[in-house]
């Protein structure tokens, strides 16, 4: 059952124009204090300084640049007299800081609440603003979801589901572990060992390496009758990586090592592929290997590459390897080489590299 629930805005304090996005956006996806927004299934940052949606005093936070941008319009601010303004088509919203008055097209509106500023940013009630426009909100409680849609009359759970037929539901949880929930629902998960969300039975196990900080498997609370294990024992075999197709997934296990703790003989990365013909490359612990300059071939939609450079490459040679592999997406993660330290922001955004997407330890982003 939907709640009611007061939806805001939230945008630097001086904003400049900026031109719109080419393709405007029929919806867009946000979660709570995720730094990745869903537009038309394809997952952004939301901009280079990693805001994200955010409750403060039970209201829900989410940022307006990037929400108006990709809904096709243009965000306006004018320093000398406090104003917001908004352009969508021939429409225009204009909002004062402190003022419950705002001006749609001339027209004065009444607001049940006024844009403030806090901390340097600019907070605007979406609810106002997304009905004006014709935009629809809709909230999901169970994952603290925003979605906002254009051109639609109705919202359902089920309209959504629909329209992520075939998308697999991947959650970072710190240093190189990783779950996926594919559409099928079985659940998958990667070098186990960091952050929480161990709680859903496993149908597969991935590991990459021997190191405790890869093969946790104690951390998984249960597995499903038939539950896979894959390391890389099973993943080589007479010095040849083997490939696994559940129906599912595919996994195809690929070279790793290539630096004085980690052989090329007792490692390995992994492609999956779902079934909605979506993949992601995990590289596990690794240096640039021999067999990345083959991969470009793959035409792989996400990659996550290791950056500690203590134990493995740094984030320049992976930042080299990323643009050997040419994936669509380039994720960093096992950013940091002490136990006590599972994730650091600060060095992610500092992953130099053509189609960045940092991915928050915790947070969830959509294969498709």
């Amino acid at each position: 059952m939907k709640q009611i629930f007061y939806l805001w805005l939230i945008t630097t304090a001086l904003l400049s124009v900026n031109t719109a996005y080419a393709n405007e956006a029929k919806e867009i996806k946000l979660q709570i204090n995720n730094t990745v927004m869903i537009v038309n299934g394809e997952n952004k940052n939301i901009d280079d300084s990693g805001t994200s949606p955010v409750i403060l005093n039970n209201k829900t936070f989410v940022p307006v640049r990037a929400i108006i941008e990709a809904m096709g319009g243009k965000v306006d601010w004018n320093e000398e007299t406090n104003t917001i303004i908004l352009k969508m088509n021939n429409d225009e919203i204009k909002l004062v800081i402190n003022s419950s008055i705002a001006y749609f097209n001339g027209e004065e509106k009444q607001m049940e609440t006024s844009p403030v500023i806090i901390n340097e940013r600019t907070m605007l009630p979406i609810r106002f603003v997304a009905e004006i426009f014709g935009f629809n909100v809709n909230w999901i409680d169970t994952n603290s979801t925003i979605i906002i849609n254009k051109y639609m009359e109705e919202t359902t759970m089920r309209d959504t589901a629909d329209e992520e037929h075939g998308a697999a539901e991947l959650l970072y949880q710190g240093q190189a572990s990783i779950r996926i929930v594919t559409d099928e629902g079985k659940v998958i998960y990667i070098d186990p060992y960091a952050g929480n969300g161990y709680d859903m039975p496993a149908d597969l196990i991935l590991v990459t390496h021997g190191h405790f900080d890869h093969n946790g498997l104690n951390k998984i609370q249960n597995m499903n009758d038939g539950c896979k294990i894959i390391t890389q024992n099973e993943a080589i075999k007479n010095g040849e990586h083997q490939i696994f197709d559940l129906g599912y997934v595919k996994i195809e296990p690929v070279e790793a090592g290539f630096n004085s703790l980690h052989s090329v003989n007792d490692c390995v990365g992994y492609v999956l592929t779902f079934s909605n013909g979506k993949s992601v490359y995990v590289t596990g612990d690794t240096s640039m290997t021999e067999q990345m300059s083959e991969m470009k071939d793959m035409q792989i939609d996400y990659a996550f590459y290791c950056c500690d450079g203590v134990y493995n490459m740094g984030l320049e040679e992976a930042a080299k390897c990323a643009e050997i592999v040419g994936a669509k997406h380039n994720i960093p993660y096992h950013l940091t080489a002490s136990s006590d330290k599972t994730y650091d922001r600060s060095l992610a955004e500092k992953f130099n590299v053509p189609n960045l997407l940092i991915v928050d330890e915790g947070k969830e982003i959509m294969i498709k």
